[in-house]
């Protein structure tokens, strides 16, 4: 089955609506200071922001959005690089999501033997859709179809609530 491309815009806008995430992305990132380093930089090709939270268990994020229409970024542990962008409106999605928590790395090994078969970064969106990325390992395709066991490693917020006042 071919792959599906998705449609590309013209270089100008796509550079438009490319600056105008980031913008929105800066703002988002200004009021996380207290609870995580955040950093956005531009160069030729793309635009950058890197969060790596104070909180001790939440997900560091880093984020390429670039020029050519294609999208890296290292969400925890993971990395994935030459995405194609698509709707620009998913990165302040994402990125909302990783630092309120929403995000499971999840580790697929086999039942019998503990080999990492694959690695998938699931997010869960605002709307509660699922984004996510899947990367299997080369041992995966050399074992076939075995018993697989998933073991899941859960984020917190860059900012846990406080809890209610005693009465």
């Amino acid at each position: 089955m071919p792959r599906e491309v998705p449609e590309l815009l013209s270089a100008e806008a796509f550079a438009a609506r490319l600056r105008e995430t980031a913008r929105a992305l800066t703002h988002f990132a200004t009021t996380l200071s207290p609870f995580a380093e955040a950093r956005t930089s531009e160069a030729d090709g793309y635009w950058r922001l890197t969060l790596a939270p104070r909180a001790a268990n939440a997900c560091p994020l880093d984020l390429f959005l670039r020029f050519d229409q294609l999208v890296d970024i290292a969400i925890g542990p993971e990395v994935a690089e030459d995405l194609a962008a698509g709707d620009l409106a998913l990165y302040p999605r994402i990125v909302s999501a990783v630092t309120e928590g929403r995000v499971v790395t999840r580790n697929r090994q086999a039942a019998a033997t503990g080999a990492i078969l694959g690695v998938e970064t699931r997010i869960t969106l605002d709307d509660g859709t699922l984004w996510h990325h899947e990367r299997p390992t080369a041992i995966a395709h050399l074992l076939g179809a075995v018993p697989v066991i998933d073991c899941d490693n859960h984020y917190v917020p860059y900012v846990t609530p406080s809890p209610a006042p005693l009465a």
